[in-house]
């Protein structure tokens, strides 16, 4: 008997599993005849769906397509934030009894073996970093061609990578966000730089013998919208075309130093930040990256409601006070462990200088409560296997 298994299509989310199954979409999919619980991964918006009996299309018909994709995943579940829209219910066969469970498997085995297996590097190392933050250090990733080297990033930072959400959407012990490695990995041939969180879930699973589950969580968050009056701001110029056709054949490096003086960050093709001297300064931003960047100096995560695709330069000025208190929520959102007097500066800190900065590009900061996908960390182990 096949019970509670969860089945990945593509990269669109997950169909829990209970009980006794159903072949839909003619021959593509398995889903459930006594429950189904539809999921997306990260960023597509929608919450659970559980459906009785009947199985119920999601409303992306790319899915049919998809689904041929399918492979099994262990117990996996994403949740977000809003409603899905049903489209109309079929039901294509009958369902079978459990005593046919096994039958079910054999035959489903064909569609999942035409799935290639998630990709891998083909020779990794991960060592702890050497870097010390007295001394000052630099953290990032850089990919050039088949090379990918990462810098002291913690466990927390490559979880986050590897399953493409954010550091506040993990849960697990303190020591993810403390202890720090370096990767190194050689991309196989016939992959591309693209699967790098895919060949990261790999190694982070074999290595820290890493398991998780998906759950969600409301959160207290800053949602990012249009102010009334409306954008104040103006798209960033656009970028040389020779030295856009040069950038895109070079290697991708991101880096980031940090320290008491401020934090930069630099993305590479043009797109940085940094923010230091009460200023934070960004060129060529795009809303997510802002949002992404900008939660790291509050006490919440950010939801951006914009609706704005371009990339901006964006400038926003705090007064002296904020400026120290969202240094300090920065280091305490990368987990650094800070002295006590330094975290009774945020006793009372409003930042209400960033608000008011935020304002005048036309853009408005409002406090609500989000459902979001969170991501448990059931089993890790500090110190990963030899390379």
């Amino acid at each position: 008997m096949i019970d509670d298994e969860d089945f990945t299509v593509g990269s669109l989310g997950w169909l829990q599993f209970q009980s006794e199954l159903f072949l839909c979409c003619g021959k593509d999919r398995w889903a459930s005849g006594r429950v189904i619980r539809w999921l997306e991964p990260p960023g597509r918006g929608l919450i659970w769906r559980k459906l009785q009996v009947e199985i119920e299309h999601p409303h992306d018909p790319t899915l049919v397509d998809d689904a041929r994709q399918a492979q099994f995943t262990g117990n996996q579940a994403h949740v977000a934030e809003n409603p899905m829209t049903p489209f109309e219910t079929r039901v294509l066969m009958q369902s079978m009894n459990a005593s046919k469970s096994l039958l079910i498997v054999l035959s489903a085995a064909t569609v999942f073996a035409q799935t290639p297996p998630r990709p891998e590097f083909e020779v990794a190392t991960i060592r702890p970093s050497a870097q010390t933050p007295q001394d000052g250090v630099t953290a990032g990733v850089r990919i050039d061609g088949a090379q990918i080297r990462c810098a002291f990033l913690t466990l927390k930072d490559y979880i986050g990578i590897a399953y493409r959400i954010k550091l506040y959407q993990v849960s697990g012990p303190d020591w993810l966000a403390s202890e720090r490695f370096d990767i190194a990995g050689t991309i196989p041939a016939g992959g591309s730089a693209t699967q790098f969180p895919e060949m990261l879930q790999s190694l982070l699973e074999e290595r820290f013998k890493l398991k998780i589950h998906h759950d969600k969580k409301d959160f207290p968050v800053y949602v990012l919208d249009v102010a009334k009056s409306g954008l104040k701001m103006q798209e960033s110029a656009a970028p040389d075309p020779d030295l856009a056709k040069a950038d895109a054949k070079g290697p991708v490096n991101v880096t980031g130093t940090g320290g008491s003086q401020g934090i930069a960050i630099n993305y590479g093709r043009g797109t940085s930040y940094t923010f230091s001297n009460n200023r934070f300064e960004a060129k060529r931003f795009t809303m997510e990256l802002f949002t992404a960047n900008l939660e790291r100096f509050v006490d919440r995560p950010i939801v951006d409601m914009t609706e704005l695709k371009g990339t901006y330069d964006i400038v926003l000025d705090v007064t002296q006070e904020d400026y120290r208190a969202m240094l300090i929520r920065a280091g305490i959102n990368a987990g650094v462990t800070l002295p006590p007097e330094a975290l009774r500066l945020l006793d009372g800190a409003s930042v209400a200088s960033l608000f008011d900065a935020i304002q005048k590009l036309g853009l408005k900061l409002d406090a609500r409560k989000a459902p979001l996908d969170l991501l448990v960390i059931d089993d890790a182990r500090k110190t990963p296997t030899e390379n």
